[in-house]
């Protein structure tokens, strides 16, 4: 299984798949480097991308205030990905962030 794969498989949305699937799901997928400061996604906005960390560290914002960290084998964006919502929190590089 690719390393793609494996992340994926961590995840409990996928956590069904079997490996076929998931390296169907990660063949679709790319990596996205974050500088630090650089906000990943911002509250309100809409957004279709499903994020899995796989290094660094995003700090989550709700109203301009940190709420939480994510860090590596985290993931954030199911809602919009799964529902087309806006997105809920904005989420902004703490480190360089893969």
């Amino acid at each position: 299984m690719s390393a793609k794969s494996e992340a994926l498989a961590r995840v409990a949305l996928f956590g069904g798949l079997a490996p076929a699937e998931l390296e169907s799901v990660a063949a679709g997928t790319r990596e996205v480097q974050i500088d630090v400061g650089t906000e990943l996604m911002r509250q309100g906005e809409p957004g279709s991308e499903f994020f899995v960390i796989t290094a660094g560290a995003l700090e989550i914002q709700i109203g301009g205030r940190a709420v939480n960290m994510l860090g590596p084998g985290d993931f954030l964006g199911e809602l919009a990905l799964l529902f087309g919502a806006p997105r809920i929190a904005t989420a902004v590089a703490l480190e360089a962030t893969t």
